[in-house]
């Protein structure tokens, strides 16, 4: 059989509607590797989140994905807003780590990820750092169960770090399954 090419520029934007395409006229094993396959939404955080200790804290910040199949990897992201500030020194820094927990177990460490924040002022009379912080991680759970993540945070020197500091700030957490 011949093969016949169609050229796309001769197709009408509104030619192909989705409901005129069949639930499975795709499936999902037909995909390329690196396809987007499904995505949730997390926490919408809009409140101020501070620490104040050298202790790591959930920020509040999780998402839950439930994996179509064991070979799918997990991109989850973390985006807002920080600041770390010392009020009466030059360093201030934080650390900001993500926490994954597999269906009813308990959430540990993800890997070595970590994420520094860090100011230094060189006057020795307080320092301030704002930026906007996006935290992510290719993650390969490799099961079905539901996988959930947590945003931790950890002052390591100065008076506290925060998320959404200006209290009109929003944080987010996402998580997208990727075709293995």
């Amino acid at each position: 059989m011949a093969l016949s090419k169609i050229d796309t520029a001769a197709i009408a934007t509104d030619a192909i509607e989705a409901a005129q395409l069949k639930s499975d006229a795709i499936a999902v094993g037909d995909l390329p590797t690196g396809s987007i396959i499904q995505v949730t939404q997390g926490t919408i955080k809009t409140d101020n989140f501070s620490v104040t200790s050298a202790t790591f804290t959930d920020s509040g910040l999780e998402v839950s994905i439930t994996p179509t199949s064991t070979s799918s990897k997990i991109l989850v992201q973390f985006t807002g807003c920080i600041r770390v500030y010392n009020t009466s020194g030059q360093n201030a820094y934080a650390y900001w780590r993500i926490y994954r927990k597999i269906g009813s177990g308990s959430y540990a460490r993800l890997d070595l990820h970590q994420f520094t924040h860090r100011i230094l002022d060189y006057g020795n009379s307080g320092a301030i750092s704002d930026i906007p912080m996006h935290c992510q991680y290719l993650d390969d759970p490799s099961t079905t169960s539901a996988v959930s993540y947590k945003l931790y945070a950890y002052l390591g020197a100065g008076s506290a770090l925060e998320m959404n500091p200006d209290g009109s700030d929003e944080s987010y957490a996402f998580a997208m399954e990727v075709v293995g």
